[in-house]
């Protein structure tokens, strides 16, 4: 009989351990289902630039297109100075993130929604080098990770040649617009200002020059021919009435 009992004893303590790791392990994937957990963890793996356990979290667009390095690199250095907990709040929003579900045993994920940069130029013969991608007016960069994007582009145009810059664009919760001035942008370059102020100042040196020159405009600096050639009549003219006025007003 009591050997009977000895063997039994030990059903209930099974029984409450088992108990206890049922609530563990529900404790535990109830945890990993929260969407709290996911973003953490996701937020973690873009500070420390972890492609693979990013996808864990963040697998794909909204519309089902796929995440390239490329576009998580650019979101990596879009968030480069933001918390964790900031970045967790940002995949937390629904306007720029779509919240999936995989049940209570599932990992809770989130789909960004495609945002793009819209191009515009004054010029439709310009070009646009942004994020890898060669555009014209009209077209479109992305799709981008919702985020605040600073964006180094390139832009050649036939009349005002090659212009580096950095665009700031806002895509958490919409789709951007780039609209190119290429002339604003070309004058506003520092050095093509220095190439107008020597410009500038060479010619009305050379303007000055030329007037010592008993007003030979041949040599006028940093001007067509064309012009020089104008100069040249408009002066001759004004020298010739000059000529005329000193003689009717000559002294007696």
């Amino acid at each position: 009989m009591k050997k009977i009992i000895s063997i039994k004893r030990p059903f209930p303590l099974i029984i409450v351990i088992s108990c206890f790791l049922g609530i563990v392990g529900s404790a535990f994937f109830y945890h990993r289902s929260l969407p709290d957990y996911a973003a953490m963890n996701a937020a973690k793996a873009i500070k420390t630039d972890n492609f693979k356990r990013f996808l864990k979290f963040v697998p794909e667009f909204s519309n089902h297109q796929k995440i390239t390095k490329s576009e998580f690199d650019q979101f990596v250095r879009a968030k480069k100075k933001t918390t964790v907990e900031k970045i967790k709040k940002d995949l937390l929003n629904k306007e720029s993130f779509k919240e999936i579900s995989q049940g209570f045993f599932g990992i809770h994920q989130f789909l960004p929604i495609a945002r793009q940069i819209d191009l515009t130029t004054e010029d439709d013969a310009s070009t646009l080098t942004l994020a890898g991608e060669h555009l014209k007016t009209g077209e479109h960069a992305g799709p981008f990770i919702p985020a605040y994007y600073k964006i180094d582009y390139k832009l050649t145009s036939p009349e005002y040649g090659k212009i580096a810059k950095t665009a700031s664009i806002d895509l958490i919760n919409q789709d951007g617009i780039l609209d190119i001035q290429e002339k604003t942008n070309f004058l506003m370059e520092k050095n093509v200002q220095e190439g107008f102020l020597n410009l500038y100042t060479g010619y009305i040196q050379s303007f000055a020059n030329c007037i010592n020159n008993d007003f030979d405009f041949n040599k006028l600096d940093n001007t067509s021919n064309t012009w020089s050639q104008s100069l040249n009549d408009y002066y001759g003219i004004l020298k010739m009435r000059l000529k005329v006025i000193r003689k009717v007003f000559r002294p007696l």
